[in-house]
């Protein structure tokens, strides 16, 4: 787990807030029809050099091809399980 917990447990926003947002963008620039596997968000991730605790919540995804609504679905519920969806947002 990275350095930020101890930090950020005041309830601010993290550094890299936003960031899956952007990834999930990213992701499917090509239009909705578009599907990705866990593969693709990690290569993405890594390219855009995200964060320990991001690479983290990507790492955690079930294998898989993914529609956006279905990655956002999933991404969602692995941030609200680590109680991150304040200090690193949510993705839609």
């Amino acid at each position: 787990m990275a350095d930020w917990d101890a930090t950020y447990t005041d309830g601010r926003q993290a550094p890299d807030f936003g960031e899956l947002q952007s990834l999930v963008d990213e992701l499917f620039a090509d239009g909705p029809a578009t599907r990705v596997t866990k593969l693709d968000a990690l290569e993405r991730a890594q390219i855009d050099d995200l964060g320990e605790d991001l690479l983290e919540v990507i790492d955690l995804l079930p294998s898989g091809r993914y529609a956006r609504r279905a990655l956002c679905n999933q991404l969602n519920s692995i941030i609200t399980a680590h109680g991150w969806g304040y200090t690193h947002g949510t993705v839609s």
